[in-house]
Formats: structure tokens, sequence, C-alpha cells
């Protein structure tokens, strides 16, 4: 009995009622709980749940790009523009972020080309693909274009590339190559044929000393147009860069069968619209 009570004051000597108790948790130090982020991108672990989301999202997001033309034929693949997929991207919050563009010049410091790294992130900053790309002059298609298209163009396939590593499966759901349309060579004889998109700046010279242009040629290129919802400022900007013109009715006859082969297509369509797009974001930001 004597050893028991010399214990216990032992034990209350040990307790000072001025000590915080030692297991009451502080408010002010608690640990915070973060909720656990998702496991994909479509909110769901179930393997079932996911191909279903990724099925649904794939049919919304096949009938908008072949309703607006963001596809490109080449051979037996259909290969979707950059806009195709950064429409994909937002239905599944995943966004292009550009990291950075740099030059790339040769031994002697003169510019070759330029090259971009893109990156592809959800909303709270989750890193979920990236990529870079280049764009040179070598390239028969953009031989002759002037810097900062090369720089735009070299981000724009960066940005597809960057947005198909967690999206190229979505893509291919929806019945298309997962290959960007930007990534695929397009070969241009020369800057007289019209297999390709070269800019050319004597179009006005040759149109006066050519037969001009017949109103069927005229009814086929605004019929084109109007199908393909290419904009009047796009069409504008391809009439200027390409023939060095402001309308049809300055155009030759033989332009005017260039321009008319260009818009029926695709693959030549596509290259022309995405240049005067380039062209008129680039004039935008300069008067920015």
């Amino acid at each position: 009995m004597e050893e028991k009570v010399t214990l216990d004051v032992a034990a209350a000597e040990l307790v000072d009622d001025d000590t915080p108790d030692a297991w009451t948790p502080n408010p002010s130090s608690a640990i915070e709980v973060r909720p656990q982020a998702p496991v994909n991108l479509f909110g769901a672990d179930d393997p079932a749940t996911v191909i279903e989301k990724a099925a649904a999202h794939a049919s919304a997001l096949a009938d908008v790009v072949r309703q607006r033309n963001l596809v490109v034929k080449l051979g037996s693949g259909e290969h979707v523009q950059v806009e195709g997929w950064t429409l994909l991207g937002s239905m599944l919050g995943v966004f292009p972020v550009a990291e950075w563009t740099r030059e790339l010049r040769d031994e002697h410091g003169r510019l070759e080309g330029w090259e971009a790294r893109v990156s592809a992130q959800t909303l709270d900053g989750r890193v979920v693909g990236a990529a870079e790309a280049e764009c040179r002059f070598s390239e028969r298609n953009w031989a002759k274009r002037d810097s900062y298209a090369l720089r735009s163009m070299a981000q724009t396939r960066a940005t597809s590339k960057a947005l198909r590593m967690p999206l190229g499966f979505v893509m291919q759901l929806a019945g298309f190559n997962p290959t960007p349309a930007e990534e695929m060579p397009v070969e241009v004889p020369s800057a007289q044929g019209s297999a390709g998109y070269v800019p050319a700046r004597d179009g006005a010279r040759r149109a006066s000393a050519s037969r001009p242009i017949t109103d069927a040629q005229k009814g086929k290129i605004h019929a084109l147009l109007a199908e393909h919802g290419i904009a009047d400022l796009e069409y504008r900007e391809i009439l200027a860069g390409k023939f060095g013109v402001e309308s049809s009715r300055d155009l030759s006859r033989a332009q005017a069968s260039e321009l008319i082969e260009a818009l029926s297509d695709p693959v030549k369509r596509a290259h022309a619209v995405g240049w005067a797009r380039e062209r008129l974001a680039e004039q935008a930001g300069d008067s920015a």
C-alpha cells in the first residue's frame, strides 16, 4: 500500500496544471486534409466508366470537327488540325501552355528556323503532357515565309503534339488518326505549282498580263468559301498573300484556277487558311 502511494505521488509530481494537455490538438497546427486529385481526366477509377466517358467525348468531338472542317484527309486517314485538338483539350480541362520559343541557327549564326516547347496542363496546374517541335526554312512549304510565321508554326506543332500525349486515344476513338495534321509532311513541287501554298507578291503583275477571271470561276470560288466556312478576312488575306490582289476581280484566269484547286483540296485548303489565320493573329498582336 505504501509503495502504491509513493508511485501516485511521483506521478502527480510529473503533472503540471499549467502544462497543456499533450493529447489535445491545437487548431492552429491542425493538419490540412486536401481532396485527392482525380486519378485521370475523367474523374473515374472504374475502367468501364472511363471508356464510356471517353467514347461520349469522342462522339461529340467527331461531329464538331467534321462540321467545322477541322480535319485533313491524307491517304486513308483523317488528321485533325490544332483547333480540333484544343477543342478536345477544353472538353476535358486540358490546356496548352507555351513554355518557350527559340531561334535555330547554324554554325555561322544564320537563322534556320524556330523551335518551341508546349506543355499540356490541367486548370490546377498538373502537367499531363509536353512536347517540342520545330519549323525550318529548309522545309519546302516554309522556304519563303517570314520568320514570325515559322515561329508560330513551331508553337502550333508543339501544341498539337503536347495535347496528343494525354488525348490521342480519345481522338482515335472519334475515328481520326492520332497524328496531328500539322505533323504530316506536305510536298510542294515549286512556287509556280499549285500543290501547296506558297505566298507570292507578284500576282497583280501576272494577272494584268493574262486573261481575266471568268464569271463562272468567281461563282465557284465564292461557293467554295461558303461550303468550307472560310471567313472573309481569311479569304482576303489569302488573295493578298498568294496573289498580291485585293479582290477576285483582279485575278487572272490561271490564278483563279489555282485558287479553286487550293480551296477544293483539303490539304492545300488547310495550309492556306492556317497561313491566313497566322497572319491575321500576328497583325492583331502588332496593333494591340
